[in-house]
C-alpha cells in the first residue's frame, strides 16, 4: 500500500488545494479510491498551513469514505488498519466542525467495519439528533437509513416510527402508512395503487381485509407493501376471501409492474381452486421476503408470461401448489419451506433455483417438472415426508422435462420414489442422500442421467433403470446400503448403466433373460456416456428490487 503514503513537503507541485481536492473527487466519483487518496493528502497538506475549518473538515470526510471502500475488498490486519485510518479522519473532521454530518456518517461507518455496532448507534443516534436541532428530515439521508440496517436499529421510536430500514427491502420515494382501521378494510390501498407510479406501503399490526377484485399493480408501478413488525408477537395478516356473489378473487395481481412483499401473513381462503393468491404475469417482477401464505383452495403463488421472482425466507403452503411456475417465468428461491399437494410445479420453459429450502408434507410431487419445463436446479435443500401414502409409483421429485440439477441435497422417507427421471430428460444427481424411500432412483424412457457420489440407505431397490437406452445412465462412486430387492434393478441386460467405482448387485425382470441376482464389477466401461446437461443459465432478477 504504497500509494496510500502520507506525502512529504514539497511534493505536491505548484497546483492549489482546490485542484488536488478535484481530482480526487474525480478519482471517488468513479471508485478509483486508491490515487484519490493520494490526491486527498496533497490537498490536506496544503489546506492545514492557510485553509478554512470547515474545507479541511471536507477533506478528511472524503479520504476517510476512500479508506472505507479500500478496507471493503480487504481482509484481515490490513482491513482494520484501513478502518482505523477512516475512523481518525472522520473524528479529525468532527473536531474541526462539530455540525459536519458526513463526519459523523464516516464514523460510524468505520465502527461498523470494526464490528463495534454499539459505538455506531451512539454516533448515529448523535447525528440524528443534529438533523432535528436543524429543521432537516433525515429521513429522507438514505446513507443514513442503510447505516441504521446494518446496526438492526429498528426499535427506537425516537429516531424514527415509520420503519424504513428493514433487512433486505428497498423502499420506493413516497411513503404511506396504513392502520387497519376499525372495519380492516384495505380501501387506503386503492388510491396509492391506482395513482401513484411509486409507493412503500408500511402496514401496522393488525388484520386486512382485500376489496373485490383485489389489488392490481399495473407495468408502469414500482409497489412496496411492508410489514412494520417490530416485535416477535405482532403481525400483519391480508386476507382474500369470496366476494358477495361468490367469485374469489387473487390477494394481488401484478401485469408486467413490479412488487415487494415483506414481513407479511398472507390467507387466500377463496373457495375456487382455479383463483391464486399471487398472480405475477406480462413479464413483472417480485420479491417475496419473510412472508408465511397460504392457499386454502388453490396455488398459493404464481408466475407466469416470462415473470422474475425472488423468493426468500418465506413459508408457502397451497392446497394444489406451494409455487407454480410457467410460461418462461423464472423463479429464484432461497431458505423457504414449501407444501401442499405439489411443492413446486413448474411447466412451460420455466427455469427455477431452489437453494437451502425444504419441501415437507406434499401429498404428491415435493417438486413436478413437466411439459417442456426449461429445469430445476437445487441445492442444499431437504425433501421429507414427501409422497402419496396409498401409492409408491408417486415419486418425492419428478423430472420429466428439461436440464435438472440436484446437488448436496437430502432426500428421505418420500413413500414412493425418492427421484423419477421420465420421458427422455437430462438430469445430474450428486452428493445426494437418498434415505428411506422404498426406490431412491427411478430412470426411465430413455432419459439420460448421472448418479454419483450418493448414499443410497434403507431401501427396497436402490437404482431402478427401465425402458432406457444402453450408456444413458451413469453411475459413479455411490454407496448402496440396506437394498431387500436389488442395488440397481434394469428392464433388460441390454440397458445395463455405465457403472464406475463400486461393484453393485444388479437385477434383471426381462421374463425371457434370467432374473437371477448378477454381481456386476464394479466398472464396465472405460468412459461415460457423453449428454448434454451442462447448467442453464438461471437469469438474474434486474431492477431496483433486485439488485440485493
Amino acid at each position: 500500500m504504497t500509494s496510500l503514503r502520507t506525502p512529504q513537503p514539497g511534493t505536491a507541485g505548484d497546483s492549489s488545494w482546490r485542484d488536488h481536492k478535484e481530482k480526487g473527487d474525480f478519482y471517488l466519483k468513479i471508485y478509483q479510491c486508491v490515487p484519490a487518496v493520494d490526491c486527498y493528502n496533497h490537498a490536506i497538506e496544503k489546506l492545514e498551513r492557510d485553509g478554512t475549518r470547515n474545507d479541511l473538515a471536507g477533506l478528511h470526510c472524503s479520504r476517510s469514505l476512500c479508506y472505507c471502500r479500500i478496507a471493503e475488498g480487504k481482509t484481515g490486519t490490513q482491513r482494520t488498519s484501513l478502518y482505523n485510518l477512516a475512523l481518525k479522519d472522520a473524528e479529525r473532521a468532527i473536531s474541526l466542525d462539530g455540525w459536519c454530518f458526513d463526519g459523523y456518517m464516516r464514523k460510524a461507518a468505520s465502527l461498523l467495519g470494526l464490528n463495534q455496532k454499539s459505538d455506531a448507534i451512539v454516533v448515529l443516534r448523535t447525528l440524528i439528533k443534529l438533523y432535528k436541532d436543524r429543521g432537516i428530515n433525515f429521513q429522507s439521508d438514505h446513507s443514513l437509513l442503510s447505516l441504521l440496517r446494518q446496526c438492526k436499529y429498528y426499535n427506537d421510536d425516537s429516531i424514527v416510527k415509520c420503519s424504513l430500514w428493514f433487512k433486505d427491502c428497498r423502499f420506493s420515494k413516497h411513503i404511506s402508512v396504513v392502520d387497519p382501521g376499525g372495519a380492516g378494510l384495505f380501501q387506503d390501498l386503492q388510491t396509492p395503487l391506482q395513482t401513484l407510479k411509486e409507493a412503500s406501503l408500511l402496514l401496522r399490526p393488525g388484520r386486512y381485509l382485500i376489496p373485490p377484485g383485489g389489488l392490481r399493480v399495473q407495468s408502469h408501478q414500482n409497489i412496496d407493501i411492508i410489514g412494520d413488525t417490530r416485535e416477535e408477537n405482532e403481525t400483519v395478516t391480508i386476507e382474500a376471501s369470496d366476494s358477495f356473489d361468490g367469485t374469489g378473487h387473487s390477494i394481488i395481481t401484478v401485469n408486467g409492474g413490479s412488487v415487494q412483499l415483506a414481513n407479511l401473513n398472507l390467507l387466500q381462503s377463496c373457495s375456487h381452486e382455479s383463483v391464486p393468491g399471487i398472480v405475477i404475469s406480462q413479464g413483472g417482477k417480485c420479491l417475496l421476503n419473510s412472508v408465511q401464505g397460504v392457499a386454502a383452495a388453490g396455488v398459493f403463488f404464481k408466475a407466469g408470461e416470462g415473470s422474475e421472482c425472488n423468493i426468500r425466507n418465506c413459508k408457502l403452503k397451497g392446497a394444489l401448489s406451494g409455487v407454480m411456475a410457467t410460461e418462461g417465468s423464472v423463479l429464484k428461491i432461497s431458505e423457504t419451506l414449501l407444501t401442499g399437494k405439489v411443492g413446486l410445479d413448474i411447466s412451460a420453459g420455466s427455469q427455477a433455483q431452489i437453494q437451502r429450502c425444504t419441501f415437507s408434507k406434499c401429498g404428491y410431487q415435493a417438486i413436478l417438472s413437466h411439459s417442456n419445463a426449461g429445469g430445476i436446479h437445487v441445492f442444499n435443500s431437504k425433501f421429507v415426508n414427501n409422497g402419496h401414502e396409498s401409492d409408491q409409483h408417486i415419486p418425492g421429485i419428478s423430472l420429466s422435462a428439461g436440464q435438472n440439477i440436484i446437488r448436496d441435497c437430502e432426500i428421505l422417507k418420500s413413500h414412493g420414489q425418492g427421484v423419477c427421471v421420465d420421458n427422455g430428460c437430462q438430469c445430474i444427481l450428486q452428493n445426494c442422500l437418498l434415505k428411506g424411500n422404498p426406490t431412491a432412483v427411478r430412470i426411465a424412457q430413455s432419459s439420460h442421467c448421472k448418479v454419483l457420489h450418493c448414499r443410497m440407505v434403507d431401501l427396497s431397490i436402490g437404482v431402478n433403470a427401465v425402458l432406457n437406452l444402453r450408456g444413458s445412465v451413469f453411475m459413479k462412486g455411490n454407496t448402496i446400503m440396506g437394498a431387500s430387492m436389488a442395488e440397481v434393478m434394469v428392464s433388460t441386460i441390454d440397458a445395463m448403466p455405465t457403472m464406475e467405482g463400486r461393484n453393485h448387485r444388479v437385477k434383471t425382470t426381462d421374463a425371457s433373460k434370467d432374473r437371477r441376482t448378477r454381481q456386476y464389477p464394479g466398472k464396465l466401461s472405460s468412459s461415460p456416456p457423453k449428454f448434454d446437461t451442462q447448467p442453464v443459465d438461471i437469469k438474474k432478477s434486474p431492477g431496483r428490487k433486485f439488485a440485493r
